[in-house]
């Protein structure tokens, strides 16, 4: 069966109006915000716990976005397990890849604590 055929249908046309309208009509879901588990080697998961490291480089390979939560887990590489501890960062800000010396697909995320940008 063919574009044409499909669409000469009554009911299929029918269907076709309603299917559009639904769309166009539905209520908009708030922007849903992901949650990212993270391997974090142990020696950049003690300066993020500290507040010394407020960002975190990865590549794009998840679509991070602004809003996104990162449970940051830290990973011992040498053990190679983790080792029980974990953080819940918030993503504040994004540089994408391709500008200011930064490779393309990667990004550097701004990391916020407790709603606030940690500043010490």
């Amino acid at each position: 069966m063919n574009f044409k055929e499909i669409i000469n249908k009554p009911l299929t046309i029918r269907m076709i109006i309603v299917a559009c309208y639904r769309f166009f009509t539905r209520k908009r879901k708030a922007n849903k915000r992901t949650v990212h588990n993270l391997k974090l080697w142990s020696e950049f998961y003690n300066e993020v716990a500290n507040g010394n490291k407020t960002f975190e480089v990865r590549k794009n390979d998840r679509g991070y976005k602004v809003g996104d939560t990162l449970i940051l887990k830290e990973y011992c590489p040498t053990n190679k397990a983790y080792t029980g501890k974990e953080l819940s960062r918030k993503v504040n800000y994004i540089l994408k890849g391709g500008d200011f010396g930064i490779e393309k697909g990667f990004v550097v995320m701004g990391l916020r604590c407790n709603g606030k940008a940690l500043h010490f």
